[in-house]
């Protein structure tokens, strides 16, 4: 027995997506599947020094519905494991120990030029910044954080 019901849900309060659900009936087992338009989730890496700067970008993704795949704690980690985990999306500070963002930033675009990377930025960057456009950031998010400005521009990166 299958059942297909249209549905209209609501997406980060401003869209209107119309959703199709098939539900089926085997074997008494229900089985739901989604068809439809949805945002692009995606698999992320957190490449900060802050402990508290992560964890509260973390928290904004994952309310999103993306997937934080693995956290750097400075450049040359997180180059490594960008290198380990392929992610969709890397967000990096600007300014840690080891490598900074900048020379972390080339690292990842000489190993994968298509990569996309949203410089965390800080005030009084303005320098930095155009060195990492130079380098091929896709885009900036600034400290302190905006809830809706980090999804907006995830979307924006994601969606380019």
């Amino acid at each position: 027995m299958n059942l297909c019901r249209s549905v209209t849900n609501s997406f980060d309060r401003r869209a209107e997506l119309e959703i199709l659900l098939v539900v089926s009936m085997t074997d008494d087992k229900l089985s739901v599947k989604r068809f439809g338009m949805e945002e692009k989730m995606a698999n992320i890496l957190i490449i900060d020094d802050s402990r508290t700067s992560r964890k509260i970008l973390r928290g904004i993704l994952e309310d999103a519905g993306h997937t934080v795949i693995g956290e750097g704690v400075n450049g040359e980690d997180g180059y490594l494991k960008y290198k380990e985990v392929k992610p969709d999306l890397v967000t990096m500070d600007i300014t840690m120990p080891k490598l900074d963002g900048l020379e972390a930033l080339q690292l990842i675009k000489k190993c994968d030029e298509t990569a996309k990377v949203v410089m965390i930025t800080a005030a009084g960057q303005k320098e930095k910044m155009i060195q990492a456009i130079k380098h091929g950031a896709a885009e900036f998010i600034a400290k302190p954080y905006d809830a809706e400005e980090v999804k907006s521009v995830i979307e924006k990166v994601l969606n380019s």
